[in-house]
């Protein structure tokens, strides 16, 4: 079946897509993606024409341009006094930062099916979507007179930057960054944003005159320029000399975020850079972000609060949250959007709607709802579903890990515990959740099992003094290493799974705590997926990662592993010093050709993961004496 419907989809050029929220999979046309992609890229991108002869060039001066952003990073002091403040970076950060296996970023399409309300009886189920569904004018064609009688499909268009030149440069920003990206006003999690709300609301209820509403960014990411980021910077720099141990030099850490907005995308195979906005995916958006709305929160929510105008403010990212009163609301918008034109917002107020006999203000947040009396102010919490949500989970008999499916069942359990502002609401939502998760197999024992465990531990948590510890059997966290070791393993059934979870019971844990992550092949893997470039002649030369091998004209074949590209270790091997070239030139009739260089091994995780299969092809090769490396020791490897 999997093999029919993929190849309808490449007789049709028909693409699997992931939505940009939600579960499933979106099929379109490929070439309806590539014009709407080619528009985007025409209205927000400018193309490269400086230094691109080739991918692998434009990464290799990508990389000198941050390694020299880095060192004048480290070596330009701030205003401190350097006796006591001398460092800027450490030597650890330098490494990390400069990147040796960068690669070209290209965009990912997120369909946004989430708007669509797909159990309504106006789609019906399997209605397609178009978003040039309209209807024309014979006589005149489409025009702007065209009346649209079909739902839009917008995309959201991601860039995956974290492998870009610029990537360890913004995880390094970033981490500078630090001390000044939570102003105070921020909450770290979203079950410390619904106990939040939950405290103000229960405490001190809701006068007549009051409201709550929710203010949300208009295309944050959008507006986000780099003049914008480093302006809000310098409005908090005097906070940042306090709070930091670091010598950094304003404009020297200026200079490396701009350097993180001019890392180019891959489309149609040219390079393209962003006219304006923040480049959606790197590392450094998230602390740009939290840079913009620190500055923002100093200069206008700080003074509201201070005076009472705002008398509950929290904020998620870029979804903030506040208490009024009502008549204020037009005032509170106008100090909102003055602080600057990049950054404006958009409100939602509260809805009456009915609960019983009763009626009730009603406002969304994130996942949580908030709802109260508009006599009495008293109010509650509780789980929020969008219209649009499916109570579909993975079914229990599914192919897939145990691990992943009680991971789901656990996680439903806490946001009960933590969106609940009281135990006859929260019992409400666990009622809920049996019955849904039964409905798709799960055993009634596990499921009451879980709830049991799952609370019992969460109460202990909120309040040890009176709740047991579930787990005073069990050895103390404290004694436990802090760091932890990741094993991936392909999941092939539930006979490996019990296998897996023996192994993992008698894995030592004296230096590390042991973490088994499964990987799966889903069935919209298998299906085509779009790309908005052709491959390159040679996609060998850009890989990174990985075992390779040479073999030479006369048989001898040698074996290398790197993370970094391959052409870059190709330049390297070409030097007259490499014992590679030195067989080639003592080799009769033997030339230096990039061609004779193909990949063994791709996608190795670390260099004990590299230099295990480059033992493995050295050890194959020097059997039958063809290996150019020289074998000092080997052992043979056994499965088990």
């Amino acid at each position: 079946m999997v093999r029919e419907i993929s190849q309808f989809c490449e007789k049709n050029k028909i693409v699997a897509l992931t939505p940009d929220k939600g579960k499933g999979w979106v099929l379109v046309t490929d070439q309806h993606i590539k014009n709407r992609l080619s528009e985007f890229i025409n209205e927000n991108f400018v193309e490269i024409t400086a230094k691109t002869e080739s991918v692998e060039g434009y990464l290799t001066y990508r990389e000198g341009r941050v390694r020299r952003t880095i060192e004048n990073l480290r070596d330009t002091k701030g205003t401190k006094d350097p006796s006591t403040f001398s460092t800027t970076i450490t030597k650890m950060e330098l490494k990390d930062a400069n990147e040796s296996a960068s690669r070209l970023g290209h965009h990912i399409p997120l369909p946004k099916i989430h708007k669509f309300l797909w159990l309504s009886e106006e789609l019906g189920d399997g209605t397609p979507l178009d978003t040039h569904f309209s209807k024309l004018h014979p006589e005149n064609g489409q025009n702007e007179n065209s009346e649209l009688i079909g739902p839009q499909l917008k995309f959201r268009f991601v860039n995956p930057l974290k492998k870009s030149p610029t990537a360890g440069l913004g995880k390094l920003v970033g981490k500078i960054l630090k001390p000044i990206r939570n102003s105070g006003f921020r909450t770290e999690s979203i079950p410390g944003y619904a106990k939040k709300i939950q405290s103000d609301i229960l405490e001190k209820p809701l006068e007549r005159d009051e409201e709550y509403t929710s203010w949300d960014v208009k295309s944050f990411y959008d507006n986000l320029d780099v003049d914008f980021v480093i302006k809000c910077l310098a409005m908090i720099w005097d906070d940042f000399q306090e709070k930091t141990t670091r010598n950094i030099d304003f404009n020297a850490l200026a200079l490396a975020i701009k350097v993180c907005y001019e890392d180019g995308v891959h489309f149609d195979n040219k390079i393209y850079r962003m006219k304006n906005g923040g480049p959606t995916g790197h590392p450094v958006i998230s602390c740009n972000a939290d840079i913009v709305m620190s500055a923002f929160e100093k200069t206008k929510i700080s003074t509201m609060m201070e005076s009472g105008l705002i008398k509950l403010y929290d904020r998620w990212v870029d979804d903030t949250f506040m208490r009024h009163k009502i008549s204020d609301r037009d005032q509170i918008s106008q100090i909102l959007h003055s602080f600057h034109p990049k950054l404006q917002f958009t409100v939602e107020t509260a809805q009456t709607i009915r609960r019983g006999d009763q009626e009730l203000k009603f406002i969304p947040v994130l996942d949580i709802g908030v709802l109260w009396d508009p006599c009495t102010g008293q109010g509650h919490t509780e789980v929020y579903r969008k219209p649009t949500t499916s109570d579909i989970v993975m079914p229990w008999k599914d192919f897939g890990p145990t691990d992943w499916k009680i991971g789901t069942l656990i996680g439903a359990i806490k946001r009960a515990f933590t969106h609940s502002s009281d135990f006859k609401i929260m019992h409400t939502e666990i009622s809920r959740l049996k019955s849904q998760f039964r409905k798709v197999g799960y055993p009634i024992w596990l499921i009451e099992k879980k709830i049991q465990q799952t609370l019992a531990k969460l109460l202990y948590k909120a309040n040890p003094d009176y709740y047991p510890n579930p787990d005073a059997h069990r050895k103390d966290p404290e004694d436990l290493p802090t760091t932890w070791s990741t094993l991936y393993l392909p999941w092939s059934g539930t006979d490996a799974g019990t296998i897996v979870s023996k192994i993992r019971r008698t894995l030592p844990r004296e230096h590390s705590r042991i973490s088994i992550a499964f990987t799966t092949s889903k069935l919209r893997d298998m299906l085509p997926r779009y790309s908005s470039c052709k491959p390159p002649e040679n996609r060998a030369l850009i890989s990174c990662d990985i075992v390779y091998k040479y073999t030479c004209k006369c048989g001898q074949v040698y074996i290398g592993e790197t993370k970094r590209r391959l052409a870059t270790r190709i330049s390297e091997h070409a030097s007259k010093k490499s014992p590679r070239m030195r067989h080639i030139n003592d080799c009769e009739g033997a030339e230096f050709d990039r061609n004779l260089f193909s990949i063994v091994a791709r996608g190795l995780r670390g260099p004990e993961s590299r230099k295990r299969y480059e033992a493995i092809w050295i050890r194959h090769f020097d059997r039958g004496a063809k290996a150019i490396n020289v074998c000092e020791s080997s052992r043979e490897l056994m499965l088990f």
